[in-house]
């Protein structure tokens, strides 16, 4: 195997490791103890989110685009509103 770093300055900001002697452009040989090295100091990735429905999704924004108004044949389509603090989805209903 051979390992490659790229620098800045003094420090190493990225490594690669390859089955060929071929380095990326802007990299230089390293050795085996630097790549580790700087593999074992990456933080640990983050959660993965939480899978999300989006046809459920889908589902309830258009149910909040178009309400029927009971007995009165009537359809009113609304304006929607995004709160991206909450997260929530709101509307208001149009004349």
């Amino acid at each position: 195997m051979f390992y490659f770093k790229q620098m800045d300055d003094s420090n190493i900001i990225s490594v690669e490791s390859k089955t060929v002697n071929v380095p990326s452009l802007n990299f230089i040989e390293a050795t085996k103890e630097e790549y580790d090295g700087y593999i074992a100091s990456l933080p640990e990735p983050p959660e993965p989110p939480e899978p999300r429905d989006f046809g459920a999704e889908i589902d309830e924004i258009k149910a909040k685009l178009i309400v029927s108004e009971p007995g009165t044949g009537e359809v009113k389509i609304t304006n929607l509103t995004y709160n991206p603090t909450t997260k929530e989805i709101h509307h208001r209903e149009t004349p």
